[in-house]
């Protein structure tokens, strides 16, 4: 359950108040609005929380991230609407999430699109991965702001990193050897960890179901079926017919959460404790997810499914999906010429005899000899 989340809403109708005429059907109207108001009120409510499991049970870090802060703009944009023709509307379009969200946890399809999208491979990411890239490569412009900036760290000092500094900061290729600028390279990299370690507390854990929703252990499973031998197979099969395809899906893993040093500290002029627990309703606010998500991508993310990748602490078949959705985008398969003379380009080249190779990806599929080629008028064979 997400933590600010509000409490369920109760509504106890007073006793109708009769005039001196005795007319008390205007109070009952109202009560039964008030009664379909809240009774709405609740369902938005159990969308919300459904929303939020279900996106904490998703075995990767990024694709949770993604999915528990996108539920929780979503909700909270929704939040003061009053018309009950769209908060109907709106309400459907949770039950439709609800069920995306659990088909993301039982068909590849489904998963392998909700990973595309929070590793920014579609949708709004790449475009704003993009566009910190182009950020990155420009010198700064003093005149404003740099867009992707990440919130101040906790502590008196208040430091700042944008996107690019921070993955510069974090690279030890771009270190200085020695000198004056190698101390200060070192107290920033240091600021820069512990950003990062910020960053990463951030990220959801993954929820995992309580004991009585969990499924048997196999030595209970095996008591249980000698308690029951006249149970039918049947009734095992339609009550595990919802159940989740834990077998399917990989195992899950988790972001290093271990801080370089203890996260303290006080936010300036107040005296509070900076970077308080994000209330996903109607506390804090949660505009700054998107920028925290791109860094992790950059540094977090990424990195650890390469590296899972390599040593090979997941399976085949998902160190191929996941080099599907992280790689470079596959090229449409068509017919190659290699070996064509200039002169098909340029009428103004003269004909040179060259060969022609006819390939489809990498296989050869005809070679033309050069004597085959035939000159226009005028040129030489």
């Amino acid at each position: 359950m997400a933590r600010g989340a509000p409490q369920q809403i109760r509504y106890e109708p007073s006793q109708p108040k009769t005039n001196s005429g005795g007319n008390c059907q205007a109070v009952e109207e109202e009560e039964e609005t008030m009664m379909k108001h809240l009774q709405r009120a609740g369902e938005v409510i159990a969308l919300y929380r459904r929303c939020l499991e279900v996106a904490r049970l998703f075995p990767d870090p990024c694709g949770r991230n993604y999915l528990h802060y996108y539920v929780v703009e979503k909700f909270r944009k929704r939040s003061t609407e009053t018309s009950p023709t769209i908060i109907g509307r709106h309400i459907k379009q949770g039950r439709n999430a609800v069920r995306r969200l659990r088909r993301s946890l039982h068909s590849r399809r489904d998963y392998q699109h909700v990973i595309e999208l929070a590793y920014g491979r579609k949708g709004p990411f790449k475009h704003l991965l993009r566009e910190a890239e182009i950020e990155a490569s420009q010198p700064p412009k003093l005149a404003r702001p740099p867009r992707f900036m990440l919130e101040p760290l906790p502590g008196a000092s208040g430091e700042t990193f944008t996107l690019a500094s921070l993955e510069k900061f974090l690279d030890p290729s771009t270190r200085e050897a020695t000198g004056a600028a190698a101390a200060e390279r070192e107290a920033t990299e240091a600021s820069a960890r512990l950003q990062l370690a910020v960053l990463r507390e951030l990220v959801p854990t993954r929820w995992v179901r309580r004991a009585k929703f969990a499924a048997p252990r196999e030595e209970d499973a095996s008591e249980e079926d000698a308690s029951h031998p006249t149970k039918s197979p049947n009734d095992e099969a339609g009550r595990d017919r919802r159940a989740w395809k834990r077998d399917w899906l990989p195992a899950p893993w988790d972001v290093d959460r271990s801080p370089p040093h203890e996260v303290r500290g006080t936010s300036r002029g107040t005296g509070a404790e900076a970077r308080p627990p994000s209330r996903h309703w109607s506390g804090a606010s949660t505009a700054a997810w998107m920028v925290n998500h791109l860094a992790l991508i950059r540094t977090t993310f990424v990195p650890a499914v390469e590296a899972m990748s390599a040593d090979g602490a997941i399976g085949r078949a998902w160190r191929r999906l996941y080099a599907s959705t992280l790689g470079e985008p596959r090229q449409r398969d068509a017919l190659r010429v290699e070996g064509a003379p200039e002169s098909w380009r340029d009428p103004h080249v003269p004909f040179k005899s060259t060969g022609l190779v006819l390939r489809f990806r990498d296989r050869v599929v005809d070679e033309i000899d050069p004597a085959g080629m035939g000159a226009r008028d005028g040129d030489e064979a």
